[in-house]
């Protein structure tokens, strides 16, 4: 009798644990950047959405013509460009928690016609926790 009550209480245990853990959430990065296309000098709004678990650096950049964005932002840093805001500035990394949710507005500095890629980072140190990214194409 002792063994069934002490092995349903086990199995009780591990079906919450079991429930918790699958209500655990995971760090995500959504980008979206609109226009998809665009020429020299278009401003793009470039909306950055998902969820830091943890307390974590919010990165944006952009991946040079043609290639996708590195899996990790510290070992990818040469195939990345930075990106500028409308009014002239560098986008800066965001100290970042919960819910993401920001647009940043961006002139794109590329003058070649080509595909590229916005990159969003979510970093605790050199470690890259979520990567998300999306298209975007400049034309003569």
């Amino acid at each position: 009798m002792r063994r069934t009550i002490l092995g349903g209480v086990l199995v009780l245990a591990l079906l919450g644990a079991g429930a918790a853990l699958a209500k655990a959430k995971t760090d995500s990065v959504h980008v979206a950047v609109s226009p998809a296309r665009g020429r020299y000098g278009t401003k793009y709004a470039v909306k950055v959405t998902g969820t830091a678990v943890t307390s974590s650096s919010l990165i944006v950049a952009m991946a040079k013509k043609g290639l996708a964005c590195p899996a990790s932002y510290a070992k990818g840093l040469k195939s990345l460009y930075g990106i500028t805001s409308v009014a002239g500035k560098t986008v800066q990394p965001m100290t970042v928690h919960g819910k993401l949710a920001t647009t940043l507005h961006a002139e794109m500095g590329v003058k070649q016609p080509g595909k590229y890629r916005i990159c969003g980072y979510l970093n605790d140190g050199r470690t890259t926790l979520a990567l998300g990214s999306a298209p975007f194409a400049v034309t003569r």
